[in-house]
């Protein structure tokens, strides 16, 4: 795989290569390296020589707009371990690509764009170097290909042609190549549309645009625009723009993205940020932020949504829900009607968990008070008490109220959870055949 980063590399102009992170070039200078004796790769080792060379002087930071700049989660896994004592049974090709990220940055013509991984690294340099020369160098660098895979659009296209009736869980019916990796994968170039990739147990980095699919167990940071689908099951999903008809869904945590053009779907469970401006598309999230304006289209939100203008046309209406809470049925989840029943269950416990909590909030402020009362009618004075226990008496009339309230509300949940329990359903779509494809 680390070939596949080598080959691109090797293709890029001078700006392309001005642009590179610190951990790609730290890998090609590793893999430089371990193949400096290799007759059968001279061309390509003196191509990356040259590459090398030219990024430590002409090495650029990310462009201001971008939003996207978490692209090295290999790297960071690397500092980590070193920082917690694990140099010793770190392998040849990680402490060798920790060893070239240090001098690397230290070489190029801006040091001040790796301050934070020059500070992680520092006193580190001489450690990593006995111990990268007490051990074998491996010329395929197996570890990092074991951890991080490296992918360009055409090795996508080629993986194997399968057919599937769910995509991570969401009714979407495919054709196409599918290419599935367990651990850190990073798109050197972009996702062709009728294509998908699958990331088991990692993350996923895209450096250009998302035209197919694209599911992770981690976090998703795409550079480019998402115009095709995205889905994290546990981190977030990054992106500049999120097009028309783009299905963005993070399950467990957040969408950011500087703008926004009719998405069919844009989920977060917690968050969803949006830094520019957003026309059209369906929303739902916890908390929705939109910096600038949002134009038209539909909001549903359980806690809060914020922009600096709301435009609603006749063109383009603007709908804004509030709802108790968000859930896997608010993005589409395929489920059975078990599942679901246990999905509204799960629900209807969570209301009567917060029910409880709020009266017991109510308890202890009552318990309060009742102390307080005790302690000023053993030591305060006569005029005083008499104040003080008007007082008391308003509190404890609103407090009736308070509790009077939270039963209407539990009533109100109630009647609610009544109106829309689930319709049975199966998990074939209308007029589709069991056994069609499967599922990933």
């Amino acid at each position: 795989m680390v070939e596949s980063l080598i080959n691109h590399v090797l293709a890029l102009s001078d700006e392309g290569v001005a642009r590179i992170s610190l951990e790609d070039i730290s890998v090609c200078a590793a893999w430089l390296y371990a193949n400096q004796e290799n007759v059968d790769l001279s061309d390509q080792y003196t191509g990356i020589r040259e590459k090398m060379d030219l990024w430590t002087r002409t090495v650029k930071g990310e462009p201001p707009t971008l939003i996207c700049t978490r692209q090295q989660p290999f790297l960071r896994a690397l500092i980590d371990k070193l920082q917690s004592n694990q140099l010793s049974s770190m392998p040849y090709d990680e402490v060798s690509m920790l060893f070239f990220a240090s001098a690397l940055a230290r070489r190029s013509e801006r040091p001040d764009l790796f301050a934070r991984p020059m500070k992680c690294l520092e006193g580190f340099e001489k450690a990593l170097l006995e111990r990268r020369n007490s051990l074998e160098a491996l010329s395929d660098l197996p570890n990092i290909n074991d951890s991080i895979c490296y992918l360009s659009s055409n090795e996508i296209m080629a993986a194997e042609r399968r057919e599937i009736k769910t995509f991570a869980g969401i009714h979407s019916p495919f054709l196409g190549p599918i290419f599935q990796f367990k651990g850190n994968v990073k798109i050197l170039d972009q996702v062709p549309d009728g294509t998908a990739v699958v990331v088991e147990e990692g993350s996923c980095c895209i450096k250009g645009n998302v035209f197919g699919m694209v599911a992770t167990t981690g976090s998703c940071e795409v550079q480019g625009d998402i115009a095709g689908m995205v889905i994290a099951r546990k981190g977030h999903v990054r992106c500049q723009t999120i097009r028309n008809m783009a299905y963005v869904v993070s399950k467990l945590s957040s969408v950011y993205c500087s703008g926004s053009q009719t998405p069919r779907m844009v989920f977060g469970m917690e968050d969803i940020k949006v830094l520019g401006p957003a026309r059209g598309g369906r929303y739902a999230a916890r908390n929705i932020e939109f910096a600038t304006e949002i134009q038209g289209g539909e909001i549903y939100c359980s806690k809060t949504v914020k922009a600096k203008k709301y435009i609603c046309t006749d063109r383009e209406l603007l709908s804004i829900c509030l709802k108790r809470s968000l859930s896997s049925s608010d993005y589409g989840e395929s489920m059975t009607f078990q599942g679901q029943r246990l999905l509204n269950n799960a629900l209807h416990y969570h209301q009567i968990l917060k029910g409880q909590n709020d009266l017991l909030k109510l308890a202890q402020n009552e318990e309060e008070d009742y102390a307080s009362s005790i302690l000023l009618h053993l030591l305060g004075e006569k005029d005083m008490r008499s104040q003080v226990e008007k007082l008391q008496h308003i509190g404890r009339r609103i407090t009736f109220l308070e509790r009077l309230l939270l039963f209407v509300n539990s009533i109100g949940n109630t009647l609610e959870e009544q109106l829309n329990l689930p319709e049975e359903h199966t998990d074939e779509p209308k007029g589709g055949k069991r056994g069609a494809g499967k599922e990933i």
